[in-house]
């Protein structure tokens, strides 16, 4: 499985690194859409549903995948963040004065759950993170920063040798901002 994921890799890193000589000139149309989607998440031999963020960016006429990422970050430990965030005061600061901010914390990723499914499920049901705190070993990246990161990503991969770029999005305002400010320089707005 590992050699198969390795090949994967190799071949979509060599086609995207040359992505950007694909829109030399041209005039592409992108479209971005967000899905939550409830994913079965194993932890302890036991599963539980976590709603998961998946967002794709799709070049209109080709049907290419640009970038298909989700709100998920494996390599940092929910306790650990949280940790360093308590050592670091960042739950005394606003949000966007934190040093960690990009990603959820343990405590806050739960009162956020607890919030939205408060009144169906107690605090230690599986769908609110629960005695398994779901999602695990790995941390949910905040909505904001998880849709700037995306479009980061297709802004990087697209280049900038196209004519115009446009995107087509849904009736999403973080997203319609993340798109604006990345593209400040070369934005011309047209409302549908």
């Amino acid at each position: 499985m590992d050699f198969l994921y390795r090949q994967a890799v190799a071949f979509s890193h060599e086609r995207e690194k040359r992505l950007d000589v694909c829109f030399e000139g041209r005039k592409p149309f992108f479209s971005t859409d967000i899905q939550t989607i409830r994913v079965n998440w194993s932890v302890k031999r036991r599963r539980g549903t976590i709603p998961l963020l998946h967002m794709a960016t799709a070049h209109k006429f080709s049907q290419f995948v640009v970038a298909a990422t989700v709100d998920y970050d494996a390599d940092v430990s929910p306790d650990d963040l949280e940790g360093v965030m308590t050592s670091c005061g960042d739950f005394g600061l606003p949000r966007s004065m934190r040093k960690h901010a990009r990603l959820w914390s343990a405590s806050e990723y739960q009162d956020s759950l607890m919030r939205s499914q408060g009144a169906r499920f107690s605090k230690d049901d599986i769908a609110t993170a629960g005695k398994l705190r779901l999602p695990g070993h790995g941390s949910r990246v905040r909505g904001d920063a998880f849709k700037f990161a995306h479009m980061m990503l297709v802004k990087k991969l697209i280049g900038d040798r196209f004519k115009t770029a446009n995107y087509c999005l849904d009736d999403e305002a973080g997203l319609a901002a993340a798109v604006c400010s990345l593209n400040v320089e070369d934005i011309n707005v047209e409302c549908h």
